[in-house]
């Protein structure tokens, strides 16, 4: 496994010039349940959709929770 880059209020597309521009052949992604549920509410977006559009690998998951509002890395 090579770099993990976080989301955070990022849109998948986003990721591309990331990926476009780091020429790290193992780049991949570190999702934040707490911060995708943030852009989620935040966005009025789907969490699901937003997965599915990335454009790099999933290596890990970081999980916590929060209201949708601040990120409060809750339990879960």
């Amino acid at each position: 496994m090579g770099l993990l880059v976080e989301n955070w209020m990022f849109e998948p597309e986003d990721f591309v010039l990331v990926k476009e521009k780091a020429d790290i052949p193992d780049l991949g992604l570190l999702i934040d349940i707490g911060h995708l549920n943030l852009y989620e509410k935040q966005m009025e977006k789907r969490a699901d959709e937003y997965i599915e559009a990335l454009p790099l690998e999933i290596y890990e998951l970081h999980l916590h929770d929060n209201d949708g509002v601040k990120d409060y890395h809750l339990p879960l």
